[in-house]
């Protein structure tokens, strides 16, 4: 019987940090939109558009998409080294006299030294295709699929037939999803451009305490699949940058859209949803009008957030109005 034909893409894994590690600042990604890698991080000059990036972080697996493209751009990189033996393998320590300690030579010291690199800075752009895992699940869980043994490689091949059943089971996948990347009449050209931008620090974790709090279930519309629930704040997170829980619901990602544009609000004195006039021609939103929010009491967010949200719809006006608020004001 011929053996099954191999994959025509690469599976990797891609580490993404926020802080500095390994003696380099991490580079810009954004969770869910783009991977950034440079010359220096091994195996990188071997990603290719068509290739399928499941991204995580040092805990957990985040989600996977696949490559529609990959930019390149020369720029220049400071490495940090260990003053003493040169390695970049230190960290930085909050509570001892000396701010960092290498741990090739045990030097101690506050002021690494620096050297200023040429590289060519590779963005990686997934998007279209991005599918959050419903959990981070564990990232011992991709051991089984690994291709090689270097762990400490922040990008890392993967084995595609061990990788498969693992996704499957905490990514909203489906067949035409592991087709996506052979579809090229889908892609349009576009990207991202690697540099700084804001993303928000903790927003799967806060999805996760969604999840845990209220279970599998729209605040507007009950139970849900995990795949289409998304974690809405309650406040402007752009002017409020911390992830109260008491400051989220579960809704759907329709509704949350919505919700953020103040077109769906929550009367603060009945805790029933109400939508604005513009929406009552759409007969599924006219249906919500009215009804009470799906939330046993005690698990009901802060009613100062309710109060906000609607106080501001209310003063919005226009639909035109509300969306340029909403632009200015962004959830970042």
């Amino acid at each position: 019987m011929p053996s099954a034909d191999p994959p025509a893409f690469n599976a990797w894994s891609l580490l993404s940090l926020t802080a500095t590690a390994h003696g380099m600042l991490t580079c810009p990604d954004e969770l869910g939109v783009r991977y950034v890698y440079d010359t220096i991080v091994p195996n990188g000059r071997h990603i290719t558009p068509g290739d399928l990036a499941v991204v995580r972080d040092n805990r957990s697996v985040l989600g996977a998409g696949w490559i529609d493209n990959i930019e390149s751009a020369a720029a220049r990189k400071i490495r940090y080294r260990c003053p003493k033996c040169t390695s970049t393998d230190f960290k930085s320590r909050s509570k001892k006299q000396f701010t960092y300690r290498c741990a090739t030579c045990t030097n101690e010291f506050d002021v690494p030294a620096q050297e200023e690199l040429e590289v060519q800075v590779f963005t990686a752009n997934y998007s279209r295709t991005f599918r959050l895992t419903d959990r981070p699940f564990p990232v011992k869980a991709l051991d089984t699929a690994y291709i090689g043994r270097f762990q400490q490689h922040a990008i890392r091949r993967l084995d595609v037939a061990q990788l498969r059943p693992v996704l499957e089971t905490h990514l909203v996948t489906g067949t035409p999803w592991w087709g996506t990347h052979v579809r090229e009449d889908e892609r349009i050209p576009g990207g991202h451009g690697a540099g700084l931008s804001k993303t928000r620090v903790g927003q799967q974790r806060f999805r996760e305490a969604m999840l845990n709090r209220f279970g599998e279930a729209c605040a507007f519309t009950g139970p849900q699949h995990p795949g289409a629930l998304e974690a809405a704040h309650l406040y402007l997170y752009s002017q409020n940058p911390e992830h109260d829980v008491r400051g989220g619901l579960l809704l759907q990602s329709d509704l949350h859209a919505l919700f953020d544009r103040w077109l769906i609000t929550i009367d603060p004195d009945t805790w029933s949803i109400q939508i604005a006039p513009e929406l009552k021609q759409y007969p599924g939103l006219t249906a919500l009008d009215g009804q009470p929010l799906l939330l046993p009491e005690e698990l009901r967010p802060r009613h100062k957030y309710i109060q906000d949200h609607a106080s501001t719809a209310r003063g919005a006006g226009s639909n035109q109005a509300k969306c340029c608020a909403r632009s200015q004001g962004q959830y970042l």
